[in-house]
């Protein structure tokens, strides 16, 4: 997949082969057999990398416009998300994980773990 692309990049069509590529991703790792999701989504994507990227912000649209249609039904639903920089070359101590993080943490290069949530009922203030 290679290093996130901000929404606002200036090379459109490197903008969208990743975002094809988060898209592909997306499909081999949701269950076949499963809808998306419905209703209010929270997003929580970790950069896992040697340095941290300073247009975060606008990294976070590719990734929820390549769920649209495979994990959630629209990237409409997204009401809460998060983006996290974790050092590649850090020490972690992992309790309960996936496979697929645990896979992507042994090769060692850089990767985004994606993962998602029904957000819980009720607004919150603050």
């Amino acid at each position: 997949m290679g290093s996130p692309v901000s929404a606002r990049a200036r090379n459109s069509l490197l903008l969208r082969k990743w975002t094809a590529s988060v898209a592909e991703a997306a499909r081999a790792a949701w269950p076949a057999d499963q809808p998306p999701l419905r209703g209010d989504i929270t997003l929580r994507v970790t950069h896992y990398a040697d340095r941290r990227i300073a247009d975060r912000d606008h990294m976070i649209k590719p990734i929820e416009e390549s769920l649209h249609g495979i994990a959630i039904a629209h990237d409409s639903q997204i009401s809460d998300a998060l983006w996290n920089w974790r050092d590649i070359n850090g020490r972690f101590t992992v309790r309960f994980v996936s496979i697929s993080l645990a896979e992507a943490l042994s090769d060692g290069g850089e990767f985004l773990h994606i993962r998602l949530w029904s957000s819980p009922g009720g607004e919150e203030c603050g």
